[in-house]
């Protein structure tokens, strides 16, 4: 779904047109629902992991959920962009490619890895720079401050895809209505 947040939606992607809801809240409600998904699958590895392992801190628990915001942020917006301009409509089982390049379908992991690569760039260098210097406030400071960034960046991000998603959405509509 990192690519196609409206995949699954196929005609009820019409209702969303003639709802009196901003797109802005209609990409809200698919993130959320994705970052339900993918809470609940960081609580149940975190769960094993202190069944199995134990010695989960407060401060990891912390951290693990800071990294949550800032990664879904990240994945939530380059998912909807890529649902905006390169929509693809799945049935359970099968992919339908209609209306989508498979250069589209090559560059979305590739992009999603680099985006992986930028945002985690400067996280290693914070981790890294609080273990060389024994403070592990560091790390803190810095998770508090990215994830305070990527807060401030999606409503303006939400802002943009809702004027996109407006002049697109007949695009994306014939996209997702093809038949295989």
């Amino acid at each position: 779904l990192f690519n196609s947040t409206f995949a699954f939606d196929g005609q009820g992607f019409k209702t969303y047109m003639l709802a009196p809801v901003p797109w802005q809240q209609v990409l809200l409600a698919h993130n959320l629902s994705f970052g339900l998904w993918i809470l609940g699958q960081l609580l149940l590895g975190l769960g094993l992991t202190q069944c199995l392992v134990g010695g989960l801190s407060p401060s990891i628990l912390l951290c693990s959920f800071l990294a949550l915001i800032i990664f879904g942020v990240t994945y939530s917006l380059v998912g909807n962009w890529f649902s905006i301009y390169f929509p693809v409509r799945l049935v359970f089982g099968v992919q339908a490619r209609q209306g989508t390049t498979s250069a589209a379908l090559i560059l979305a992991p590739v992009i999603g890895l680099g985006l992986n690569v930028l945002v985690l760039g400067p996280l290693l260098l914070i981790g890294l720079g609080s273990v060389v210097l024994h403070n592990p406030l560091i790390l803190y400071g810095g998770l508090i401050c990215a994830t305070g960034l990527m807060i401030l960046i999606y409503p303006a991000g939400l802002e943009a895809q809702d004027r996109v998603l407006q002049e697109r959405q007949d695009l994306v509509l014939a996209a997702l209505i093809t038949q295989n």
